[in-house]
């Protein structure tokens, strides 16, 4: 079984301190309540037409509202599409907009 790899918000912050990361939020736009700056938006709807606009060279991280659907995006672009430096944001954007400074 695939072992999706999973990052906390604190975790995050630090990368993006140091690293050019993509962040891609996986949103459908009917739900969304806010935009994040810098990520680009593939609802998860669209996600397997626009696969190709996702970076396989930088860090790749996922969200959604709470962590289920970018953690099972995540599975999928490790096992059908080869994606080896893809990460959920676990508890979603909610959890890390708890804990953000």
């Amino acid at each position: 079984m695939t072992q999706v790899n999973s990052l906390e918000a604190n975790i995050l912050n630090e990368i993006m301190k140091v690293e050019s990361i993509q962040l891609i939020d996986l949103r459908e736009t009917s739900v969304k309540k806010f935009e994040i700056a810098n990520a680009l938006c593939i609802p998860f709807s669209e996600l397997d037409n626009r696969v190709s606009e996702i970076s396989k060279e930088k860090k790749v991280v996922l969200f959604c509202e709470h962590g289920e659907l970018s953690f099972f995006a995540a599975y999928k672009l490790q096992t059908k599409n080869g994606f080896s430096n893809v990460f959920s944001l676990k508890g979603g954007i909610l959890a890390a907009l708890e804990n953000y400074p």
